[in-house]
């Protein structure tokens, strides 16, 4: 139970888009200066393969993943939303979790996280409390999770700290590998965007169009030669530099996940969320689903809410407004298996 509990904490920082006014930013005004994203931790200049990118694009594959990255975290204070976990057997059997989550952010801006302006390595940089909601026989367990901010020289990640009703007390739970599976499912800590930008190498290796939005392709490979990724290849939308699709690939090369992200623009403050991540193993034919509902931003919550020992009380600060959660009855309420478009970019580049 624990286990499970510590995995759903990075579940939800998939959907949100980040914002440092009271209203969305594009990354590309919120960074500034475009080198403070192409050159990072402590590099001086362009690799080669970077120069041509930038020739021919106008933009690195580290400095394209770094504005995507930026839509992860909502709001310019704290965010406050219901999430919806759905596992899909490859039998079609369908497991349904819900539950709270609040965040809170210890810096003034994304571009604070790249020049150490007002925050550094190994500082809090969220702060979050999990409640859940669904099913019963998880009602009211809780978390409270700190995330560091990471640098090469200073790699601890984390801190957390589970409230399970059955044990009657609070326990600090130990950093997990973030290519850990988690849930009985395929996914990965890492598949929840743990990693950061410049861990991974990265290069532009085409354009492609998914339902009339124009993106580029990014290959990454992550700078661990034991990662357990081969590689993977993510569509960058073109304007906003939202990920709307992102394939994986084993360390044979071999076609391993798909995922499909969905996007929505949220009134009044216009922060870009992604509502729905849908990832599909290929090998297994099971399917992990995420939804994210009924957004509240910048509420100016106090610091003692994200005191472990708060979790405790099992406080289920708020339920989701009626409606706002669609239902599940069987499979046809489940969005579409995504689809790989790795061969048509094959067939792309090949012509």
């Amino acid at each position: 139970m624990i286990t499970k509990l510590i995995t759903f904490l990075f579940f939800c920082p998939l959907f949100f888009s980040i914002s440092w006014a009271a209203h969305w930013i594009n990354p590309k005004e919120l960074i500034g200066d475009p080198w403070v994203a192409r050159l990072q931790q402590g590099r001086k200049e362009l690799t080669p393969e970077e120069k041509l990118d930038l020739k021919k694009y106008g933009y690195t594959g580290l400095e394209l993943m770094t504005y995507a990255d930026t839509h992860l975290y909502p709001g310019t204070k704290d965010n406050d939303a219901v999430c919806r976990f759905i596992r899909v057997g490859a039998n079609g059997l369908i497991s349904i979790k819900t539950w709270l989550e609040r965040d809170k952010y210890y810096y003034n801006n994304y571009r604070s996280l790249l020049t150490y302006s007002d925050i550094k390595p190994g500082d809090v940089r969220i702060k979050r409390v999990v409640i859940y909601l669904s099913p019963p026989n998880e009602w009211g367990l809780g978390l409270v999770w700190h995330r560091l901010l990471t640098s090469k020289e200073q790699t601890k990640l984390e801190d957390t700290w589970i409230w399970a009703p059955d044990l009657r007390k609070v326990r600090r739970s130990p950093s997990r590998p973030k290519k850990d599976n988690f849930i009985g499912s395929e996914m990965t800590r890492d598949d929840f965007s743990l990693y950061e930008p410049w861990e991974e190498y990265h290069r532009i290796i085409g354009e492609d169009t998914i339902n009339g939005q124009k993106c580029f392709i990014v290959e990454s490979i992550n700078q661990d030669p034991l990662y357990y990724l081969g590689k993977r290849l993510s569509w960058i939308e073109k304007d906003n530099f939202l990920t709307l699709h992102e394939e994986q690939f084993d360390r044979q090369g071999k076609l391993w996940k798909v995922i499909e992200n969905r996007w929505r623009q949220i009134k009044p403050w216009n922060y870009w969320v992604r509502e729905e991540w849908n990832g599909l193993n290929i090998i297994t034919n099971s399917r992990t689903i995420v939804q994210l509902y009924d957004w509240i931003f910048d509420q100016e919550v106090r610091d003692d809410f994200f005191v472990p020992s708060q979790i405790i009380k099992q406080y289920q600060w708020r339920l989701p407004k009626g409606g706002s959660i669609p239902p599940i009855n069987d499979a046809s309420d489940l969005p579409e298996k995504p689809s790989p478009r790795s061969p048509i970019l094959a067939i792309k580049t090949h012509k």
